[in-house]
């Protein structure tokens, strides 16, 4: 493949990826008004209305066999519901910094299920990469790192929200390995745009009758709804249909590593909007993160395509 299609890659996973990291500032602030399970339901109800105008448009020839219907209803509730009722409760349980322990956990998660399921190669590159990145997140997030003692010991830290913030990055993991046999029949953006339907259709009773968090669409601020909109239109509607672009035509276990980035701009971020605190760990951290991604990406000179062939 030519470089320029190495960088053209490259450049993509890294730009969606300071997108998604943002996404965990911008919950917390919307969390001011929006109850957890809420603020994802009015997430992804907004995306979906972005979305049915083109899903009716340009893909109105497409039909779902019931098989397909069934796929696209486990990735909404996989990578929709549950990813979100856990992240947005874990979210608001602990600091933005260890709401990034998901990052480093769900490329570890892809690796072994792209192998298990997928029959992907791992290089050994690729592990390298995986490992030192990840090392850089855990140096970043464990507890009384990045914010010292004083931080984990006021309570900063909270082991349920991780939890289930680990919970989240499991389900995302899922999502990613499922999505990646349904893009091979069916057109990323429509398998994007029915997992996104389906799981806003499966959040509307854990809003409305489990937290009774309805009310907040009335209420809520200019700048709860900027950070809804950046949410929704940016990092879910975008961002989530270039994600699978790319996965007809990379492996998920390459793909996986740029999503060690995240924490990255989450602890800038939080650091910069939210002031949160960073100490030398975070750099600390942050260069092991961008050595794991340049070890499995630019390190690597070449990348290789998937030989795709276009659903319809």
């Amino acid at each position: 493949m030519p470089r320029e299609s190495n960088f053209f890659y490259i450049t993509t996973l890294v730009f969606l990826n300071v997108i998604w990291g943002g996404t965990y500032v911008a919950s917390k602030i919307a969390m001011a008004d929006f109850m957890p399970i809420t603020l994802a339901f009015v997430r992804f109800a907004l995306a979906s209305i972005i979305m049915i105008p083109f899903l009716l448009a340009k893909y109105r020839h497409i039909r779902l066999t019931r098989n397909d219907f069934f796929t696209c209803t486990i990735l909404g509730a996989l990578g929709f519901t549950f990813a979100y009722i856990f992240q947005n409760i874990g979210v608001k349980m602990t600091k933005t910094m260890n709401a990034a322990i998901e990052i480093s956990s769900e490329p570890v998660m892809m690796l072994i299920l792209a192998a298990m399921f997928l029959k992907e190669k791992i290089t050994a590159r690729i592990i390298a990469g995986i490992f030192l990145s990840t090392l850089g997140v855990l140096i970043i997030i464990l507890p009384g790192s990045a914010g010292g003692p004083d931080q984990a010991s006021a309570g900063a830290y909270s082991a349920a929200g991780d939890v289930l913030v680990l919970l989240s990055a499991l389900c995302c993991a899922l999502y990613t390995i499922i999505g990646n046999q349904a893009i091979k029949r069916l057109p990323s953006f429509v398998v994007t745009a029915y997992a996104v339907i389906t799981g806003t259709i499966l959040l509307f009773p854990f809003a409305a009758w489990y937290e009774n968090g309805l009310g907040a669409i009335a209420t809520a601020s200019l700048k709860s709804w900027f950070c809804v909109f950046y949410l929704s239109a940016l990092a879910t509607s975008f961002a989530y249909f270039v994600w699978y672009l790319l996965l007809e035509r990379l492996d998920a276990s390459y793909m996986g590593n740029f999503l060690n980035l995240q924490p990255l701009v989450g602890i800038l971020l939080g650091y910069f909007l939210l002031s949160e605190p960073a100490g030398g760990a975070t750099f600390i951290g942050a260069a092991f993160i961008i050595g794991g991604v340049y070890i499995t990406s630019f390190g690597t000179g070449k990348i290789e395509e998937k030989a795709v062939i276009e659903p319809a």
